[in-house]
């Protein structure tokens, strides 16, 4: 069965796979490159770590709040409450769950709604290639589905945004890597 609407985009990045997810991960760097999401912090976390207010990095499990910022009448507002997200998969090339090799992944699920009115997926790969003159590069893509009933009703008021609001952080991903 397919999705509601799925936004994606990707873009080609000229660094190394390493540092381009270290950006993605580290949400202590957001601030700083990220328009589209220029906050995060964790609520809540099924590991065992007792201080989530000191956590940096995105980690399996962690219960996120990200702030929003989409394009309202010409410039970037931020989206009153925000977003839930729960942090469901980690990967570098060499996690043993990663069966495509070569390949980093972050991923979260939205947590804020009850599923049964609208269920979110945001996947994150960043995809390191060298090009004929050895030079590094990676491919960063990134889509979210949408499913749902309430995912009709976003469909159709702000899709075109978080579509623009995925590209805004590709591009501003791009821009600090190759910084």
């Amino acid at each position: 069965m397919s999705s509601v609407f799925s936004p994606s985009t990707s873009i080609t990045i000229s660094a190394p796979g390493e540092k381009v997810f270290a950006l993605l991960t580290d949400f202590s760097t957001w601030p700083s490159w990220n328009s589209f999401i220029p906050a995060a912090r964790v609520l809540a976390s099924d590991q065992s770590s007792n201080d989530v207010n000191s956590e940096t990095h995105l980690k399996v499990g962690h219960r996120m709040h990200f702030d929003v910022c989409m394009p309202f009448f010409g410039q970037l507002r931020k989206v009153p409450g925000g977003s839930i997200e729960k942090v469901t998969v980690v990967e570098t090339p060499t996690s043993p769950t990663n069966a495509e090799q070569g390949t980093w992944r972050v991923s979260w699920d939205q947590d804020g709604l009850p599923l049964f009115l609208l269920r979110t997926v945001r996947v994150n790969e960043v995809t390191e290639l060298r090009t004929e003159d050895g030079t590094v590069q990676c491919t960063y893509r990134t889509y979210m589905t949408f499913d749902g009933p309430f995912a009709w009703f976003v469909k159709y008021t702000t899709g075109g945004k978080v579509q623009s609001g995925l590209e805004l952080w590709a591009e501003d991903l791009k821009r600090a890597a190759e910084a």
